[in-house]
């Protein structure tokens, strides 16, 4: 399906009161725990699930990505080309429809918009084809993207895997102010008519410690259930009880680093975790390619991506014994969803060549979540945390 289609069908069919969209298997989660969650309040659902490709790597969705089974939703692939968008000004004008659609209360029914971003082109979808409706912006988790600010996402965004300088530097970040605002203003407006429902797996607080994220209690029991749903034991997901799983990124695929540097702090690992006598599995991104890179690494290599780390985690008695990644959204949910300690080896990248933009991004993911993940400086401090995690799991153990 292509947007004129989508248009089409909304503007025919009044009885549509559902349009979410998914690129990856944690948004397409997402949404299942979205429709649990509005079925669950007894609201009948009736629209579109767009499976749509990510820019870089393509498609990766497919129907059994979705464990929801409800007659009224329909499962599409959808091209999410958006000509009227092409240039800045122009995706300005879309996106200022999108905006001035959430300003007045319209007298049709509700429907439920589902996406990672509120300032969605999306919204301009449904301005176009049912201008008198009521919508409702659910936003559902989209990893550790999911909890910076509006401003810094957007630069992210622009920024990531791209070098610009001087003049080219400052329109990217004029562009990133102008995002921003028509964010601001747009969750504002839902917001003032309670039309806006956060889905995410944690919740931004601000305390006299300053940004605090606290667990979404509303929606993590939905969540956990659809990742449940995925899963299955067997011996296949067995092998993760009482390890340590280490989750790399696609980063070369996104030209963010060059394969090596990422590849060298993973090696820093191995001495450490076989000195402390624990069994490291090591699960790629589902959608890197060059995985046989890690091999040399020596450690059990798992490249079955029919399931979600998420969803074996869910099925397990017994939970690994941490998680560690560099600057992966599985920590974030590893540690929100199922209480394990997660640990990031995004200081002992910064030790490294790397690009400006990561660097940046480096430096902002540490900020924003060190009152959830462990940052260690050094090698020798990695090592200590792993060892006070595995002491602090005997304590309990012992009581």
């Amino acid at each position: 399906m292509n947007l004129t289609d989508l248009i089409e069908k909304i503007k025919n069919d009044c009885s549509i009161n559902f349009i979410g969209m998914a690129i990856t298997p944690l948004q397409a989660t997402g949404i299942d725990a979205v429709t649990s969650y509005l079925s669950n309040k007894g609201v009948k659902l009736n629209g579109y699930i767009l499976m749509t490709a990510h820019p870089n790597t393509g498609r990766i969705l497919n129907r059994n990505n979705f464990t929801t089974h409800y007659d009224g939703l329909e499962y599409l692939d959808f091209d999410c080309e958006f000509p009227e968008s092409q240039g800045f000004l122009k995706q300005l004008q879309v996106k200022s429809r999108g905006l001035s659609y959430t300003k007045r209360k319209k007298k049709g029914e509700t429907i439920y918009l589902v996406w990672t971003e509120i300032l969605s082109n999306l919204m301009y979808v449904l301005s176009e084809s049912r201008p008198e409706a009521n919508v409702t912006f659910i936003q559902i988790d989209d990893g550790a993207a999911s909890y910076i600010n509006d401003f810094q996402l957007r630069l992210s965004n622009l920024l990531l895997g791209r070098t610009y300088d001087g003049i080219e530097l400052v329109v990217q970040y004029t562009k990133a102010g102008f995002y921003a605002i028509l964010s601001k203003l747009m969750r504002k407006n839902l917001k003032c008519k309670n039309r806006y429902i956060d889905a995410t797996i944690f919740i931004k607080k601000i305390d006299i410690k300053g940004k605090m994220l606290e667990q979404n209690s509303t929606i993590i029991p939905y969540y956990v259930e659809a990742f449940k749903q995925q899963g299955f034991m067997s011996d296949k997901i067995l092998k993760y009880e009482h390890a340590v799983i280490v989750n790399t990124q696609c980063l070369s695929e996104g030209n963010i680093t060059n394969g090596v540097v990422d590849l060298e702090v993973y090696k820093s690992l191995t001495k450490i975790i076989n000195d402390l006598g624990y069994k490291i599995i090591l699960k790629p991104h589902p959608r890197e390619k060059d995985i046989e890179k890690y091999q040399k690494l020596g450690w059990e290599l798992t490249n079955d991506i029919s399931l979600t780390q998420e969803s074996i985690l869910a099925c397990l008695e017994n939970k690994p014994k941490c998680i560690i990644s560099i600057y992966s959204s599985t920590l974030l949910n590893a540690r929100g969803l199922f209480g394990i300690p997660a640990i990031s080896l995004a200081k002992l990248m910064l030790e490294k060549q790397i690009s400006k933009s990561l660097r940046i991004e480096l430096n902002r993911y540490i900020k924003m979540y060190n009152s959830v993940i462990y940052f260690p400086s050094t090698k020798l401090e990695l090592k200590n945390i792993i060892r006070d995690i595995m002491e602090k799991e005997k304590d309990v153990g012992l009581k």
